[in-house]
């Protein structure tokens, strides 16, 4: 009848007397050994980007698409514990890259398109694409409505309290160098109350007011497409009520 293994684990806590002094030398042995697999392993974690980069990639590249990761691995000269690591790593970064693929959604934004005396409010902002004109736009932020929105990202961009009066429109753009979409929601209506000693937003130049004809002439320094469109739409008497938007 074979002889069940024993957990020697469990003797460490026991007094052992001097005959059984060879077993409790194995104990020591044991922890010794577990502490350096320990250690090999947090070093092997160390160097894995230097050893997938240095030694197993160039065979990925070379072996037939019939062979495996563990045929690379093993002509790598990589050991069990490393494959395993090495494994688990690659395993992990698909997952969090399919994940990061399944779950996409726009970038929500609001902007404020205003006309009084026949200009339209802009902002001109500093971005990585150079100074560009925009409306008064930003993201949308958790636990705020819409139209809440768009009266601070105004006040925060040209010093202007808005009075959102109807809503212009919703629109979709795709930033082609970004590969972001950004889905904005555009409010017209009236500014008031200018505080000039305001401090603006990061990034914001300045608030000016341009004309329609100011506004096409600039469209190379435009944010976006949307920034004419929504004047064009303005102009062309496009408008919603704002309960056409409902918040729970």
């Amino acid at each position: 009848m074979p002889l069940l293994p024993f957990p020697l684990s469990l003797l460490t806590h026991l007094r052992l007397p001097h005959r059984l002094l060879p077993l409790r030398l194995l104990l020591m042995l044991q922890r010794k050994q577990a502490s350096k697999r320990k250690k090999s392993k947090a070093k092997l974690l160390r160097q894995l980007p230097r050893l997938v980069q240095l030694r197993l990639l160039p065979l990925l590249q070379r072996l037939p698409p019939s062979k495996s990761l563990a045929s690379a691995s093993k002509k790598a000269g990589l050991g069990g514990l490393a494959f395993s690591i090495l494994w688990h790593h690659l395993v992990s970064r698909i997952s969090f890259r399919k994940r990061l693929i399944m779950i996409w959604k726009p970038n929500v934004t609001v902007a404020a398109v205003v006309q009084q005396d026949g200009k339209f409010l802009l902002v001109e902002e500093d971005t990585d694409d150079g100074i560009l004109f925009n409306q008064p736009a930003g993201h949308w932020e958790k636990n705020e409505t819409l139209a809440a929105g768009v009266i601070r990202e105004t006040l925060e961009e040209t010093a202007w309290h808005f009075t959102p009066e109807f809503l212009l429109g919703i629109y979709s753009w795709h930033h082609p160098r970004k590969d972001l979409t950004y889905l904005r929601f555009a409010y017209t209506g009236m500014v008031h109350d200018h505080d000039p000693a305001r401090t603006l937003d990061q990034g914001i130049l300045r608030a000016v007011w341009l004309t329609p004809e100011e506004i096409r002439a600039s469209q190379p320094r435009h944010r976006s497409p949307l920034v004419l469109q929504c004047v064009e739409d303005h102009l062309a008497g496009h408008s919603y009520p704002l309960d056409v938007v409902s918040h729970y």
